[in-house]
């Protein structure tokens, strides 16, 4: 059975050079990677783009505030080091894409995203399904 892998991004490092996103994570593995746990508790729907719509799984406040502190530390080193961040706080919240969705008639796919949207919200907030914390332990860079 094929698995499927979900990524939960600290930070969106984009618009750096080759070598500063390898100072970058040079200064990265030298910080203490403690356990980052967080719930889920919401459905999202938004606009990536002109007939694009993302769908995403967000986490709750507590899990947010716990993140943001986390990653602000990491900035706190980069910026040390002279490496300019653009802070997590002012970009999208903590999130898992769950999909993306493109389509030539936008306004009826915007319709449908968002009555899945509104069903998925209803089974997440009912009693019948347990709220898991997810434990993040593995950190990986995707540098482009």
């Amino acid at each position: 059975m094929e698995r499927l892998y979900f990524h939960l991004s600290l930070n969106y490092f984009c618009c750096h050079t080759l070598d500063e996103q390898w100072r970058i994570i040079s200064t990265f593995n030298k910080l203490p990677k403690p356990k980052l746990c967080v719930k889920f508790d919401k459905v999202e729907c938004f606009q990536v783009r002109e007939n694009t719509l993302g769908i995403t799984l967000s986490v709750d406040d507590n899990s947010e505030q716990l993140a943001q502190r986390y990653v602000a530390e990491i900035e706190g080193a980069l910026q040390k080091e002279n490496l300019v961040v653009m802070p997590r706080k002012l970009q999208y919240p903590f999130h898992i894409t769950l999909a993306g969705i493109h389509s030539q008639d936008d306004g009826q796919v915007q319709q449908e995203t968002e009555r899945a949207v509104a069903r998925l919200n209803a089974l997440l907030s009912s009693s019948d399904i347990p709220q898991h914390e997810f434990c993040l332990d593995q950190f990986e860079w995707n540098v482009r």
